[in-house]
């Protein structure tokens, strides 16, 4: 239909009664011509109207892309609906939606939904670990760690590398141990594996306290369990408990700043390396300043960054948070702080 005759259809539905106009049927056309004429709170308002009937609800939900696009967020969260979805990415867009608002209730409902009907999509695996981070607790932790097991034979390199760190933030060494020995498998130089000992080294082996069962007035309380694990690290307990805790040797060793130089002058070798052979990925682009910036590299990190402005426009806002990190780390507060005031 060409924009005049889609003019037209407007001006008759707007003369329509309200109760007409707004019943999901005719809702559904005016949400599908404000997208055509790029109106997204026009298209938002009408979508959430049409969501309300379970015929149209999977044309509203074609919609989502376009209204996340436009960060139409409250009207993609507000056209909840019990019918189950058809597509996977247009739950995934719901759940995001929801964690957007705010309003983790509705989205973990729909998580357990996706789960029931996509059991081992690794896509919910961000959601999962979303849920768990932000106060969801045990149960989603162990639907988490479930879901890592299920999905670990298909995760990529770069989904790996991103869940190791996920895993430790999350107070998880041993799920981090068991994405390191599988990216290990797929590419056993794969920077990601040096980072990570730079990186996470001094919290290689720190649970929580009520994950091994031991009693804590806060569930966030931590232990520092390295030296349980130089005591029983090769006994058969240990062994079928925890598998083989990679780069074991070292993390046990005493002295963790050799063993931090040491994958440091790795890590930036083999990027040094891969940029040479011209095997980089944007996770290896985005890698690069951030190694450099924990070898006191700061003005080539920053040159690294402005060039992947110019490479990666779309990813501004991590980028930005690269700078204002290697302020903050070399002592530049104020440039720190008039970056994210920006």
């Amino acid at each position: 239909m060409g924009v005049g005759r889609v003019d037209d259809a407007m001006a008759v539905i707007e003369r329509l009664p309200d109760a007409i106009r707004e019943s999901p049927n005719v809702a559904v056309f005016q949400a599908e011509f404000a997208i055509r004429k790029d109106q997204p709170a026009v298209a938002g308002r009408n979508a959430v109207l049409a969501a309300r009937s379970h015929t149209s609800i999977e044309r509203v939900r074609s919609m989502f892309s376009y209204l996340a696009s436009r960060e139409q967020w409250q009207s993609i969260a507000d056209c909840d609906s019990p019918v189950p979805f058809k597509e996977f990415p247009h739950a995934l867009m719901a759940i995001e939606a929801n964690f957007k608002m705010n309003r983790l209730a509705s989205a973990g409902e729909i998580l357990k939904r996706a789960l029931a009907q996509w059991p081992s999509e690794p896509r919910l695996l961000g959601s999962l670990y979303d849920m768990t981070i932000r106060g969801g607790g045990d149960p989603w932790e162990r639907l988490l760690e479930g879901h890592l097991k299920v999905s670990l034979p298909v995760l990529d390199a770069d989904r790996l590398a991103t869940y190791i760190g996920y895993s430790f933030r999350l107070v998880r060494p041993d799920l981090a141990w068991m994405l390191f020995r599988r990216l290990g498998e797929m590419d056993p130089k794969d920077p990601a594996l040096s980072l990570a000992a730079v990186q996470y080294g001094p919290v290689w082996f720190t649970f929580r306290k009520h994950a091994l069962g031991m009693k804590a007035e806060d569930k966030r309380e931590t232990i520092d369990m390295r030296a349980e694990f130089r005591k029983k690290i090769n006994t058969p307990e240990y062994k079928s408990r925890w598998g083989g805790v990679p780069l074991a040797e070292d993390m046990l060793g005493s002295r963790m700043d050799r063993v931090r130089d040491k994958y440091l002058d790795e890590c930036l070798a083999e990027l040094e390396r891969r940029e040479k052979d011209g095997k980089m990925s944007r996770r290896l682009d985005m890698t690069f300043p951030v190694v450099l910036g924990f070898a006191g590299k700061y003005l080539d990190a920053h040159r690294r960054l402005s060039d992947l402005e110019k490479k990666y426009p779309r990813d501004q806002d991590e980028i930005v948070l690269q700078r204002a990190v290697l302020y903050d780390r070399c002592g530049q507060w104020q440039e720190c702080y008039e970056l994210l005031r920006e």
